[in-house]
Parts: structure tokens; C-alpha cells; sequence
């Protein structure tokens, strides 16, 4: 049994090793561009022109634009009208954004994919070994809850469950609407 776990292990570990293009990713921005990584730094695509920004840090989605910084240039990308302006220190930048009115009150800076549940996905497929033993304890909570708490809201696996199923709720719903607010 132990050089089970062993074997295991070394196949989990093997495995993320050989995983590299897991890392890359294609998304459309909340307003139809394209933005991806594959491998060697995130680019954004976007207007009828096709323009690409290459090497994109830090962005955030706000207001029909995409907005962040690249190398050690600052950007607004303005989707809905295909426009870019690229700034090269951080006060014009910071004053474009107050005269457009592009500053969120909760902004949500992204630096990679922004979607991880497809991730998740993948890592409890790679790493079914921790992923059962874990699912086996929520289905006991589950049970729990249902069968002998009757979902009552007072009792301590209950508890759990709501709360649980309301963390997930909440990331999920984060995820599909990652515009900042």
C-alpha cells in the first residue's frame, strides 16, 4: 500500500512537471477581444484592425475597456470604439483614467487567466488521490446535513454545506462576470 501511495505521488508529480501547456490560455474580454497566453506573456487583440498588444502585466475590465499596464507603459483600450492610447508615466495615465471616469470603485486587477475553474478541473483529474479522500468528506457533510439534520439551518454540518455551496456560488459567479464595479 505504501509503495502505492509512493507510485502515485510520483505519477501526480510527473505529471504537472510534463504539464506545461496547462499554463496557456485563450479568453474573450467581457466586451468580445481576444486575450491569451501562450506561453510567453499575455497579449490582448482587439478591434477591427486586429491590433495586438504584446507582453500585457496587470489589467482590469471596466466600462467597454481594458485597462492596465505593459512593460513600463500604461494603456487604455477602449473595445467598444477600437481605440488604444498608450501612456508612458503613470500620473497621465492616472489623469486620462479620472477625466474618462475609469476608475472602478472595486477594481479587479487581474494578472493571469481569469477563469480557474477549468483549472480546478484539470488539477482533481491530475491529482485524483487527494481529490477522492475529499470528495468522500463532503459527501459525508452532504449526507449528514440532509439525512440526519434535515437541513436544519442551526446545526453545524448544515452549516458547512451553505457554506461551502455558497463560497463556490459566489467564485463562480465572480468568474464569469470579471468586469470591475
Amino acid at each position: 500500500m505504501k509503495t502505492l501511495f509512493s507510485l502515485l505521488f510520483i505519477l501526480g508529480t510527473v505529471a504537472r512537471a510534463e504539464a506545461q501547456g496547462f499554463g496557456d490560455w485563450d479568453r474573450h474580454t467581457p466586451y468580445g477581444s481576444r486575450m491569451y497566453d501562450p506561453g510567453s506573456g499575455t497579449k490582448l487583440v482587439f478591434g477591427p484592425d486586429r491590433r495586438e498588444i504584446n507582453g500585457v502585466d496587470r489589467w482590469y475590465f471596466y466600462k467597454g475597456c481594458t485597462i492596465g499596464t505593459y512593460g513600463k507603459q500604461y494603456f487604455i483600450a477602449d473595445e467598444r470604439n477600437a481605440r488604444f492610447e498608450s501612456f508612458d508615466s503613470e500620473q497621465a495615465w492616472e489623469n486620462a483614467l479620472t477625466q474618462r471616469q475609469l476608475k472602478p470603485t472595486w477594481t479587479r486587477w487581474y494578472e493571469d487567466d481569469w477563469c480557474s475553474f477549468e483549472g480546478l478541473l484539470w488539477l482533481m483529474l491530475l491529482g485524483f488521490y487527494v481529490t477522492i479522500p475529499l470528495l468522500a468528506v463532503f459527501g459525508v457533510v452532504v449526507f449528514r446535513a440532509i439525512v440526519r439534520e434535515r437541513l436544519h439551518p442551526g446545526k453545524p454540518y448544515t452549516l458547512v454545506l451553505l457554506g461551502v455551496t455558497l463560497l463556490v456560488t459566489i467564485r463562480y459567479v465572480l468568474e464569469e462576470n470579471p468586469v470591475s464595479l
